[in-house]
C-alpha cells in the first residue's frame, strides 16, 4: 500500500473516530525504580513505536522540590533527527505522576526510531525507569554518555486510528502471504491428494491434506534436480504446479458422477474451521509485524541455508562466503519451502523464512483437522483440536521464538503422512496410487526433518502392532513396512550427501552404552516444567480423556496413546537400558506434545457436545469467540525483548559495517558454550554478520560441527578462540595477540549485548573495551558497537 493512500486512510480513520490509547504492553511506575537528574542534565532516550499513529509520550516525572523541565521529540534514533515537539513543564512536589508530550499523530509511525530528550531548566527530580532492555530496541543517554543500566519508563501514546489501519494492512498481508504459499504447495498438493482419492468431491478434510503434500515435493524436487545436475530456481515452483495442475486436469476430464458422501461435513463445522483459520494465521502475522528478522539462534544457520539455496537456485556443498564448510547435509525442506517463496515474492532470506515459519505455523495446526476426522469420524473433533493447538495452547506459537522451523516444517507433513498411513493399513487391499503418495509424503518428511520423520515411524510402529492384533502380523500391517522402504528409496540420493558431513558420526555417538550419557545428552534430554510447553490444565484433562477413551475403547485415542507412549521411549531410550538418549531430545518431544494433545482434547471436546446436545450455531459461536480469546492472548507471544537478536539498531549497524569496513574483515563477536560445552553459539546480532553486514564472525552457524570444514582444525581452532576469550576477557594480552592472529580485526557488539539465551557467562562489555588501549571504538548506536583492533 503507497504512502500516501496510508496517510489518508489514516486522516479519515482518525477524523471520524478520534481518541487516544495508551499502550498496556509498559509496565506500571515504580517509585523504587528512578533516576536522579538535575538542572543543567540531559536525559535523552531512543526508542522505537510499535504503532501506527503515534500522538504522545507519557514520562514518570517525581519532582523533589519545585523543578522546570523541557521535553522535546525527534525523528530518528538521536537528537540530530527532525524536531518534532517541545514543551515545558512546571513542577511542583504536589504534582508527581505522569506527564505527556503530545504531538499531531504520526501515521507513518510503526517500527519508526524516535528520541525523547529531557532537559532540566532548574531545580531537581526523579525520572521513572525501568531495566535496561525492558524496551525492545532503543538506549538511554545522560549528557551525552551512555547508560547501560536502565532505560526511562515511557508510555506511548497512539491514535485508535492507527491501530485499525494497522490491522487492516496486517489482514491484506496476511491474504498476500497465504495466497502466496497456497500457490506454492496447493496445487501439487491436491494433485497428490486426487492422485489417491480418485474421483469425488473433495471435502475440507482432503482439501487440508494438500499443504503437507504439497510442502513434501520441494525437497525431494530439490533433491532429484541436483541428482540430474540441476539447479531449478523458480522452475521448480512452475514445473510443480505444472504436474499438480496436469493431474487435476486429469482426474477432471475422467471423473465419473459425484460420489455421495457417507459422511457429510456440518456447515457450522466448516465455518468454524474457516473462522478460526482465518484467526490463525491473521494473529501469526500480528506477533511478527515488528520484528526485524526471525528470532533467536536457530533463525541463523535456517536464513544462510535459505540464502544459499535461494541464490545458488539449489542444492549446494560450499557454504562460502558464509562459513568455511565443504558439505551439506542438514534436512532442507523448510528451507526449500522459504527459498521458494523469495523465489515468487522478491522478498530476501531474512523476511521469506520469517514469513514462511508463520504460515508453516499455522498449516501445521489446520492439517489437525484430516488426522482428527479420521482417527475420530467427527468433523467437530478436528475442529476443536485446530482450535486448541492454533489459539488456545501456546506451543506451537512459540515456534516463532526459538527459530524452530525446521520441525515446524516436518509437522506440516506429519499429520498428512500419519493420515495416509491409516488410509494405507485400512484399505481393503494393497492400493499402489496410494502407496506411492504415501511414500512421497513419508520420504519428503525424512528430507524435512529427521527427527519428525522418526516421529512418524513410532507412529507406523503403533499402527502395525494394532492391525497385527487385528488382522494378523501379515497382511495390512506388512504395507507399512513397504511404505518405510518406498521413502527411503526415494531419498536415496541424499544418504551420500549425508556421509559427506557428519552426521552419521554423530548419530553413531549416542548408540553407546545407556548408562554413560555425557553431560551434553543429559542437557538435551533434560525434562522443562511441563508448563512451559503446555498450559497446566491441558495435562491433567489430557489424562483425563486418555483414561475415558481407553474406557470407551475408542480406537482413536488408544492409538494417540500408544503414539505418544512409543514417542516417548524414542526420546528416553536409557530409561529401558537401550542406547540412543539424546539422540531425539525431550524438547523436541514435548513441543510436538500439541499434538496428540490437542486430538485427545478435541475428541473429548466433541464428544462432550455431542452429549449435550449442543446445536451447530451455538457450537460456532462458543468456538469463534473462544479462538478470538486464544488469539487476544497470543497477540504478544514473540517477545522480542527476550527472545530476538536481531534488532532495527543492528540493522543499522550491520548497514555501516558493511559499508565501512574491508570485505576481508574479521569480527570478534559474542557467544557461549552449548550443549554440553561441545558447540559454540552466538547470543547478539553479531552472529548475523555474515549474511547481514557481509563480513566473517567468530562464531560460524551452528551446523559447523556436522558438517565438513574445509580446514579440519576449524572446530577446534572455533571453540579454542571462544573458550580462551571468554577465559581471560578480551583484553588480556594474550587473548588480544590470539585474535589477530586468528584474523580478527575488529569486535561487534550487539544491541542485545551478548545476553539472548546466554546462561550468564562472560560478554564483551564495551566499557572494557574503551578502556584498553587495543581497543578503538569506530561505530556506536544505542547500544551497539563496533571496535577497531589496532596493530
Amino acid at each position: 500500500m503507497s504512502t500516501g493512500i496510508l496517510i489518508a486512510l489514516f486522516g479519515l480513520l482518525n477524523g471520524l473516530i478520534g481518541g487516544a490509547w495508551v499502550d498496556p504492553a509498559h509496565p506500571p511506575l515504580d517509585p523504587e525504580n528512578t533516576l536522579r537528574v538535575q538542572a543543567g542534565e540531559r536525559l535523552g532516550q531512543s526508542f522505537l513505536s510499535a504503532h501506527r499513529g503515534l500522538m504522545g509520550v507519557e514520562l514518570g516525572l517525581l519532582p523533589e522540590g519545585t523543578a522546570r523541565v523541557k521535553l522535546s521529540l525527534f525523528r530518528g534514533w538521536q537528537p540530530q533527527g527532525e524536531p518534532l515537539k517541545t514543551a515545558v513543564f512546571d513542577l511542583s512536589p504536589q504534582s508527581p505522576g505522569l506527564y505527556r508530550l503530545e504531538l499531531e499523530p504520526e501515521p507513518l509511525s510503526h517500527n519508526r526510531s524516535y528520541y525523547l530528550e529531557l532537559e532540566v531548566l532548574f531545580g531537581s527530580l526523579r525520572v521513572a525507569a525501568a531495566p535496561a532492555g525492558l524496551l525492545p530496541d532503543g538506549a538511554l543517554s545522560l549528557n551525552g554518555d551512555p547508560v547501560d543500566s536502565v532505560d526511562l519508563l515511557l508510555r506511548l501514546v497512539y491514535a485508535p486510528a492507527g491501530l485499525l489501519l494497522g490491522l487492516f494492512e496486517t489482514v491484506l498481508l496476511t491474504l498476500y502471504w497465504v495466497s502466496l504459499s497456497g500457490l506454492l504447495v496447493l496445487i501439487p498438493g491436491l494433485g497428490l491428494v486426487r492422485l489417491f482419492k480418485g474421483p469425488g468431491r473433495l471435502g475440507a478434510g482432503e482439501l487440508l491434506l494438500a499443504p503437507g503434500a504439497g510442502l513434501a515435493l520441494y525437497p525431494l524436487g530439490l533433491l532429484w534436480a541436483n541428482l540430474l545436475g540441476l539447479r531449478p530456481g523458480i522452475w521448480l515452483v512452475v514445473g510443480l504446479n505444472a504436474l499438480g495442475l496436469g493431474v487435476l486436469l486429469a482426474a477432471r476430464f475422467r471423473e465419473k458422477a459425484p460420489e455421495v458422501r457417507p459422511n457429510p461435513e456440518p456447515p457450522a463445522a466448516l465455518l468454524a474451521l474457516g473462522g478460526l483459520g482465518f484467526l490463525i494465521f491473521l494473529v501469526r502475522m500480528l506477533t511478527i509485524r515488528g520484528l526485524a528478522g526471525p528470532q533467536w539462534g536457530d533463525s541463523v544457520h535456517h536464513t544462510l541455508i535459505t540464502e544459499l539455496i535461494r541464490s545458488k537456485g539449489g542444492l549446494f556443498d560450499d557454504w562460502g562466503p558464509y562459513a568455511e564448510l565443504t558439505s551439506f547435509s542438514y534436512h532442507f525442506g523448510f528451507h526449500a519451502f522459504s527459498a521458494a517463496l523469495s523465489w515468487v515474492s522478491g522478498a530476501q532470506a531474512p523476511e521469506a523464512v520469517l514469513v514462511a515459519g508463520q504460515i508453516l505455523n499455522g498449516l501445521a495446526v489446520l492439517g489437525l483437522y484430516p488426522l482428527g476426522r479420521r482417527l475420530f469420524g467427527s468433523a467437530w473433533a478436528g475442529v476443536l483440536a485446530v482450535l486448541l493447538a492454533g489459539l488456545i495452547f501456546f506451543s506451537p506459537a512459540y515456534y516463532v521464538r526459538w527459530g524452530r522451523y525446521t520441525q515446524l516444517a516436518g509437522q506440516v507433513i506429519l499429520p498428512a503422512a500419519l493420515v495416509l498411513s491409516l488410509e494405507l493399513m485400512r484399505a481393503k487391499d494393497l492400493r499402489p496410487r496410494l502407496l506411492g503418495v504415501a511414500g512421497l509424503l513419508v520420504g519428503g518428511l525424512v528430507l524435512t526433518h529427521y527427527r519428525v520423520a522418526l516421529f512418524w515411524g513410532a507412529f507406523a510402529l503403533g499402527l502395525g502392532l494394532f492391525g497385527a492384533a487385528r488382522w494378523g502380523p501379515k497382511g495390512p500391517a506388512l504395507r507399512l513396512l513397504l511404505l518405510g522402504l518406498l521413502a527411503l528409496g526415494l531419498t536415496l540420493p541424499w544418504w551420500p550427501q549425508v556421509l559427506s558431513g557428519k552426521l552419521f558420526e554423530l548419530a553413531a555417538g549416542y548408540l553407546k552404552p545407556a548408562a554413560n550419557p555425557t553431560q551434553a545428552e543429559l542437557d538435551t534430554n533434560a525434562f522443562g516444567p511441563l508448563t512451559d510447553f503446555l498450559p497446566g490444565w491441558a495435562w491433567p484433562l489430557w489424562a483425563l480423556s486418555f483414561g475415558l477413551g481407553l474406557w470407551g475403547r475408542v480406537e482413536g485415542v488408544g492409538l494417540l496413546g500408544l503414539w505418544s507412549a512409543l514417542a516417548f521411549v524414542l526420546t528416553n531410550p536409557d530409561l529401558f537400558g537401550l542406547p540412543g538418549a539424546g539422540f531425539v531430545g525431550n524438547f523436541t518431544l514435548l513441543i510436538a506434545a500439541y499434538l496428540p494433545a490437542a486430538l485427545n482434547l478435541g475428541w473429548a471436546g466433541a464428544t462432550l457436545a455431542e452429549r449435550l446436545k449442543l446445536k451447530p450455531a451455538l457450537l460456532l459461536v462458543l468456538l469463534l469467540g473462544l479462538g478470538l480469546l486464544g488469539a487476544y492472548h497470543q497477540l504478544t507471544v514473540s517477545e522480542p525483548g527476550a527472545h530476538s537478536m536481531l534488532t532495527w539498531t543492528d540493522l543499522e549497524a550491520l548497514r555501516w559495517v558493511r559499508e565501512n569496513t574491508p570485505p576481508n574483515s574479521g569480527f570478534l563477536i559474542n557467544g557461549f558454550f552449548a550443549y554440553g560445552g561441545t558447540i559454540v553459539v552466538g547470543s547478539d546480532a553479531g552472529w548475523w554478520l555474515p549474511l547481514l553486514g557481509g563480513r566473517w564472525a567468530s562464531v560460524p552457524p551452528m551446523p559447523y560441527v556436522s558438517e565438513r570444514p574445509r580446514d579440519p582444525d576449524y572446530v577446534a581452532r572455533t571453540n579454542g578462540l571462544m573458550a580462551l576469550v571468554l577465559e581471560k576477557g578480551p583484553t588480556d594480552p594474550e587473548v588480544v595477540a590470539n585474535l589477530r592472529t586468528a584474523g580478527i580485526d575488529y569486535v561487534y557488539i550487539g544491541q542485545k549485548r551478548g545476553r539472548v539465551n546466554n546462561p550468564a557467562g562472560r560478554v564483551l562489555e564495551p566499557a572494557e573495551l574503551l578502556k584498553s588501549p587495543a581497543y578503538e571504538p569506530v561505530y556506536h548506536l544505542n547500544r551497539a558497537w563496533v571496535f577497531k583492533l589496532r596493530p
